[in-house]
């Protein structure tokens, strides 16, 4: 079973608390593992140019292009887990940008005559977060959003462990972040299973 780590965290370790959270979360998962830190991929978001070349080099078949590379990694993983800091009501910027690039139809999603039907292997996704504010109801839209991305590329089941309310005068930070850390913990071991 191969678990595909997505670290969309800006602030490096010792810095990230939602790195935290994937280190308990590691503690608890036993089985195979790849890490892609976004800080070092050096992604662009998708301008004219590129989607341009996406959809020639789709139609001609070339999904073997180096423009893929991410989009097949992706599709042929059994789990995924996303770090990332609940940043701006979302997640950081880099992250969108690298949906961008596993959005790739053939690979990761077609279309039949009712819709997209997703191609992704990985039977679970996840979502480690941490925030400084309460996360307001109805506006975990990094969560829903990525809810939405794992059910259009065919992955059925979407967990989420979330600390927040870190940055607020007075919490009991250490206690939060326990309590997350226990639950990131417990899904490590629900994603070795």
């Amino acid at each position: 079973m191969s678990l595909l780590i997505v670290d969309a965290c800006p602030r490096g370790e010792g810095l990230s608390r939602t790195l935290k959270l994937l280190d308990a979360f590691l503690q608890g998962y036993q089985g195979e593992r790849q890490l892609l830190r976004l800080a070092g991929c050096s992604l662009i978001p998708y301008d004219g140019a590129m989607v341009e070349r996406r959809e020639a080099l789709i139609q001609a078949g070339r999904t073997q292009d180096p423009m893929f590379d991410l989009a097949r990694q992706f599709a042929q993983a059994d789990q995924i887990l996303i770090a990332a800091p609940y940043w701006d009501l979302s997640f950081p910027s880099a992250l969108k940008v690298y949906i961008e690039h596993i959005f790739a139809r053939t690979i990761t999603f077609m279309y039949d005559d009712s819709g997209p039907v997703g191609l992704c292997g990985a039977r679970r996704m996840g979502l480690l977060t941490t925030a400084g504010s309460p996360i307001p109801k109805g506006l975990n839209l990094g969560g829903s959003y990525l809810r939405a991305v794992g059910n259009m590329l065919g992955i059925p089941a979407f967990h989420q462990v979330t600390a927040q309310g870190l940055d607020i005068e007075g919490a009991p930070v250490e206690a939060i972040l326990a309590s997350a850390c226990r639950r990131a913990r417990k899904l490590g071991r629900t994603f070795s299973s």
